[in-house]
């Protein structure tokens, strides 16, 4: 879901006459700093980067009305600040979705820890029986079904997360190549740890780039490479190739 623009928030902040304007500032937060006290937001009128002060007295409310706390803004969520002394007094959201990678989960607790896309910071999130768990194909999952690694969005409703798709990361394979296929079509693969020989299906969707990123060919492989195989029912969709160093 795309965030939605401060812009098209509803106010209402309601603070009295002289202190100040229904919203000093508008537009869309680029990170959050609970221990800091502060956002930074790109703020909608000038487009520059501003950082926003908030104290223990800051009202944050969704723009339905939801109270929230510092630490359940996010990354594009839109938002519409009244300041006082320089210090957010209210500000009000419209909720963006979290998007992110799973980094940790805990099945007991039905909590992930969800690292942000671009910032990094590490998001809890605790499910509740009225959450969704599913695919991007709308698929439902149990939280056992995640990995770490997994992409995913987080859409709330206040503080509470009320769907989280899931962006499975596909199995991935490491080993040295045994052999190649004289079609080209299949190669094998010596898995590290195991020493189990796995054959891996090839075909033209398959990319396959050097450690540094380069695009190779199939003719470019040879026995002994080192691989990274990211791969579907040990289909490849993508290959990164080490190569071994002939003296």
């Amino acid at each position: 879901m795309a965030p939605a623009c401060a812009g098209l928030l509803v106010l209402g902040l309601g603070l009295a006459a002289g202190t100040a304007r229904a919203a000093d500032r508008q537009g869309t937060v680029l990170s959050v700093d609970v221990a800091g006290k502060k956002l930074v937001i790109l703020d909608q009128q000038t487009s520059r980067n501003v950082d926003v002060a908030v104290n223990d007295q800051t009202e944050f409310m969704t723009s339905t009305g939801k109270p929230l706390l510092l630490r359940d803004l996010k990354r594009g969520d839109g938002v519409g600040i009244a300041e006082i002394g320089g210090v957010a007094a209210k500000v009000r959201v419209n909720q963006a979705e979290l998007k992110g990678v799973v980094s940790t989960i805990n099945l007991s607790e039905q909590k992930l820890i969800i690292t942000e896309e671009v910032t990094n910071r590490d998001v809890e999130v605790v499910l509740n029986p009225n959450t969704r768990l599913e695919t991007n194909e709308r698929k439902s999952l149990e939280l056992k079904d995640v990995k770490t690694g997994d992409g995913v969005g987080v859409v709330y409703s206040g503080a509470a997360p009320v769907e989280v798709v899931i962006n499975s990361k596909p199995p991935e394979l490491k080993g040295h190549i045994k052999s190649i296929a004289a079609d080209m079509r299949s190669i094998i693969v010596t898995e590290i740890g195991t020493n189990v020989d796995v054959t891996v299906a090839v075909t033209p969707k398959t990319t396959i780039v050097s450690s540094s990123g380069k695009s190779l060919g199939m003719n470019a492989l040879k026995k002994g490479d080192g691989v990274g195989i990211a791969h579907q029912s040990s289909v490849a969709s993508l290959i990164v190739v080490n190569p071994v160093t002939t003296p």
